[in-house]
């Protein structure tokens, strides 16, 4: 099982729609992705990798501050095979806000957060009012797209670092390789989970839906090429 991202844009203001993550870099945006920071929790020597799991975190969160709250779960996954990987959002949200109280401007200080992070924001006037995400109202996720298109971007590095890795020049290098990832199934390498927390789980399941669409559409593609194939090598010889 493996994570397969689309690249996201938009075609009008009502319309969203998405190309799969092999169009990312070959003119299909002409801005390049913010690179995401990662902190991986590495499996020791002696467990086989059965796969790798998407860990991301939550509103004003960052990767440190998720790695450190679930440190248990990430140390079970890890004895089970499973390599996490938590990935940083590309928006920094600010640690002061301006607001209005009884028609004076007030400045509101977010405590003492450093580095807090989102996938997405609610406000384009300040950047740290969620108070949107709370009203159930129809809203716009600011920003999404630039994530989604981070992860794309991540995904892809991923992909290039393992073909790398599986093509070593040394035949003994590549064996342990193989062992490691118990027996060289290519399964192994890829996301076989995402897990988010809070904002992060919202932008879990975006995630998941746009890669479902994605396979669905390769999936049509596929099965409308070998219809045609069929059809071609059916067709009766003239004579």
């Amino acid at each position: 099982m493996s994570l397969t991202m689309p690249l996201l844009h938009k075609n009008d203001e009502n319309d969203v729609t998405c190309r799969h993550k092999n169009d990312i870099f070959k003119g299909g945006t002409t801005a390049t992705p913010p690179k995401l920071n990662t902190l991986i929790i590495p499996l020791k020597e002696e467990v086989k990798r059965k796969g790798k799991i998407l860990m991301i975190h939550g509103w004003a969160q960052n990767a440190k501050v998720f790695c450190f709250k679930t440190k248990n779960l990430a140390r079970k996954l890890s004895m089970a095979g499973y390599e996490c990987i938590y990935l940083e959002a590309p928006f920094l949200l600010p640690m002061t806000s301006m607001v209005n109280v009884e028609g004076n401007p007030v400045e509101i200080v977010h405590g003492k957060r450093e580095n807090a992070r989102a996938w997405f924001y609610y406000s384009d006037i300040d950047r740290s009012d969620a108070t949107l995400a709370l009203s159930e109202q129809h809203m716009k996720y600011i920003g999404l797209e630039e994530s989604v298109n981070s992860i794309g971007s991540f995904l892809r590095l991923q992909e290039e670092e393992e073909k790398e890795r599986r093509h070593k020049n040394s035949e003994g290098e590549q064996l342990q390789y193989e062992q490691y990832c118990d027996d060289g199934d290519d399964d192994n390498d890829n996301f076989c989970a995402v897990l988010g927390f809070s904002q992060g789980a919202v932008f879990a399941h975006v995630l998941a839906c746009l890669s479902s669409r994605a396979r669905l559409h390769d999936q049509k593609k596929k099965e409308s090429t070998g219809s045609k194939f069929r059809d071609t090598t059916e067709e009766e010889p003239s004579t």
